[in-house]
């Protein structure tokens, strides 16, 4: 991926880059600086220099997430996700894991599986979490391939989400999942303003607006479904 960067960059066939799903420590927007080549990120980064950026409030979504089932009652939970590697499961994360320990339900390492970015990882770590002598009795899972897969490994368990295990799925499930009553969710704004926006702010650094005045900030929200409740009778 790099390699078709720089050599997109050298041959000078694109005027801009809109750069998604940003790492930590991101290579590609690091070269992209360097070579003084107009983009946005879709997400933030740890770079070194102001760049433009357009993102949501990933650890506010993860405190959404811990609240919410904190607040049905639980306290064994867990987390799954993305690699640490991205940007928005390393917020989502924290978000997560600080709100929890404001109540003293910090996850048990056992209960934190992070590799997971499809269905069927996301199938396998639920599998595991259901396999474990003392499995939680709710998680979030951080994005919504992992969800996706999540609650058809709990479904195929003949287990009930909101009665025998609590979820909440950020940005909730996919188009083609067979599942379909409504799941907890941590939710984004609509795509198509999502990528309006991108679009505006990606011309403006073309017009020549500066970086640092194109950092845009926006706020998930939860929406409440059928997959969380109390927890069950132990």
């Amino acid at each position: 991926e790099l390699l078709s960067y720089q050599r997109t960059i050298t041959a000078r066939r694109t005027d801009a880059f809109i750069v998604a799903r940003t790492r930590v420590h991101d290579e590609r927007l690091q070269l992209l600086s360097q070579a003084g080549t107009p983009f946005v990120a879709y997400g933030r980064s740890q770079l070194d220099r102001p760049y433009a950026w357009f993102d949501f409030d990933n650890e506010a979504g993860g405190r959404l997430a811990a609240d919410r089932l904190i607040g049905l009652g639980h306290t064994r939970l867990a987390y799954l996700g993305a690699p640490a590697e991205y940007n928005f499961a390393a917020q989502r994360f924290a978000g997560f894991m600080a709100r929890c320990a404001q109540d003293g339900a910090v996850p048990r390492p056992g209960h934190i599986l992070r590799d997971s970015l499809d269905r069927r990882s996301g199938y396998a770590a639920m599998q595991h979490l259901l396999s474990l002598e003392e499995r939680p009795t709710a998680l979030l899972v951080d994005n919504h391939l992992a969800g996706t897969g999540a609650l058809h490994a709990l479904q195929n368990a003949g287990l009930q989400p909101g009665r025998d295990l609590s979820i909440v799925v950020y940005d909730g499930l996919s188009a083609d999942s067979v599942i379909r009553s409504e799941v907890t969710s941590v939710l984004q704004v609509d795509e198509t303003l999502v990528g309006r926006t991108l679009a505006e702010m990606v011309l403006a650094r073309l017009e020549g607006v500066d970086a640092a005045r194109l950092q845009t900030l926006w706020q998930p929200t939860l929406k409440v479904g059928a997959s969380d409740g109390p927890p069950p009778p132990r």
